[in-house]
């Protein structure tokens, strides 16, 4: 996976969100893929929905990169899953 960038975090911090980062895109990609399922939608379909490339849909999905929160965000919303940051 790429390395998020915590340049203006202190160690301690850069640590702790990077852990819930991580954190809640698992929880995201468990969900989403649940959904497409219980939508039967496909990638493909994803990709027409929300302007994503369907091989950055695969990428997300397969946990290959770490995507900044407005990818997530835009396929989460796509397929209606309602999201908490805490």
């Amino acid at each position: 996976m790429n390395e998020l960038d915590f340049s203006k975090l202190d160690e301690e911090n850069k640590k702790d969100f990077e852990q819930y980062y991580l954190e809640f895109y698992k929880n995201c990609v468990v969900q989403i893929r649940k959904r497409m399922v219980e939508l039967d939608v496909t990638q493909k379909e994803i990709e027409e929905i929300t302007g994503l490339k369907q091989p950055v849909i695969s990428r997300l999905l397969n946990m290959d990169v770490i995507p900044r929160l407005d990818t997530l965000l835009k396929v989460t919303c796509a397929l209606g899953i309602d999201i908490e940051l805490k």
